[in-house]
């Protein structure tokens, strides 16, 4: 008897486990189907994705105002007419950009979601900024708003589901590197990535009509309006460095014709340290500069035929550029391993700010060729639906 109760028990348990695995096994395969972009822990629906368009096609249409693009409309004549810089329409190129959009989002969420959690707490932040927004608009109610649905092509539910990807994708960034980037230090071969993008020069200033004046601890004196001081050079100072132009010219002209008499790294080194006007700061260091790079762009200033020759030449190769106030050689060689921490460098003062929006962009351009996406979105013609800059939460902050 007993053991015919056991047996009873064990075909109705594991009678239940077929019919719960049943029923998982169908929820899964209708969310499979149903489910049209795909990357990593990330699924969308036709709602939001649907609802997405809408938003990417009003940001689109301000795209395309503030790039010049004349006659720029909302009406299928304009999204029909062709586009002299690319030869498509402009239809052709919204839906292009569309697909590039969601897989971007989608990337950006699944990133969220690799570094921190999107719960109950984050989903009812969400459903509060949405209802605040629609609330602003002045509905005041799901249902009422549904009312519409026909009309904008999304729903009250796709709305939210659209706004928790887009809020995941806005704090990604922030997530993963923190809200200044710094957090990228973490990340030893990104940094060595992005210390790759610098050009990192040695600069001979010879300057040809005065100098800066320096104490006797190598600090440089300033007026008292903060300008820095200066002293006029004599004649024979003057004579001077216009002979070590003259010879460093040769060097370099000697390198460039492979002949004797060429321009060394030891050479470079000797007239950096013992005849030039550089400053003594950056003479170890050298110079990195990065079109990125706020303190470049400040450089860039003062000598911009310096920061132009430095970007365009090759590694372990020799130049000259008249400035205003001084010539200069450079002379560009590798990246020293790990120079951004170094903190005293005003050069890097963005260093981390910069290579983490690098990486994370980076990132994005890669992994985003990985999204699946179904025929159902790629044919989606963006050009048809409604233009949403209203039903939008305009910050997750």
């Amino acid at each position: 008897m007993k053991n015919r109760f056991l047996l009873i028990f064990v075909c109705i348990f594991l009678s239940l486990v077929v019919v719960i695995s049943g029923v998982l096994g169908i929820i899964l395969a209708v969310k499979e189907r149903d489910t049209l972009v795909k990357y990593g822990n990330v699924s969308m629906r036709e709602g939001e994705c649907v609802y997405l368009a809408t938003v990417f096609k009003s940001d689109y249409i301000a795209y395309l105002n503030a790039s010049g693009v004349k006659g720029v409309r909302d009406s299928e004549s304009f999204w029909s007419s062709v586009s002299d810089k690319t030869g498509k329409t402009y239809g052709e190129m919204l839906n292009d950009a569309y697909l590039q959009y969601i897989s971007s989002v989608a990337v950006q969420a699944s990133l969220f979601l690799d570094a921190s959690s999107f719960g109950k707490e984050e989903k009812n932040y969400v459903n509060e900024k949405v209802d605040k927004r629609l609330s602003y608009l002045g509905y005041t109610s799901k249902r009422e708003f549904n009312e519409l649905s026909d009309q904008l092509g999304f729903d009250y539910d796709d709305m939210v589901a659209g706004s928790r990807l887009l809020c995941m994708a806005s704090l990604a960034y922030e997530a993963i590197y923190g809200d200044d980037g710094s957090a990228i230090a973490s990340y030893p071969e990104e940094c060595a990535k992005y210390l790759d993008t610098y050009t990192h020069v040695a600069l001979i200033f010879l300057r040809t009509e005065d100098v800066y004046v320096y104490d006797e601890n190598g600090e440089l004196q300033y007026n008292d309006d903060g300008t820095i001081l200066k002293r006029p050079l004599s004649d024979a100072e003057k004579s001077e460095r216009a002979e070590n132009a003259e010879k460093l010219r040769s060097y370099i002209e000697n390198f460039k014709n492979e002949a004797a008499g060429a321009i060394t790294p030891e050479t470079f080194e000797l007239y950096l340290k013992e005849k030039s006007d550089t400053d003594p700061d950056m003479i170890s260091r050298g110079y990195y500069f990065n079109k990125n790079a706020e303190i470049t762009a400040q450089f860039a200033t003062a000598y911009p035929e310096v920061v132009e020759a430095a970007f365009d030449m090759k590694i372990g190769e020799y130049r000259e550029a008249l400035c205003s106030d001084s010539v200069c050689f450079i002379y560009r060689y590798a990246v020293t391993d790990g120079a951004y921490a170094d903190t005293s460098n005003v050069f890097f003062s963005d260093f981390y700010s910069d290579a983490a929006e690098f990486c994370f962009n980076s990132s994005i351009e890669t992994l985003a060729s990985e999204v699946g996406i179904k025929d159902q979105i790629m044919t989606l013609d963006v050009s048809r639906l409604y233009s949403n800059s209203e039903y939008v939460v305009n910050s997750w902050r």
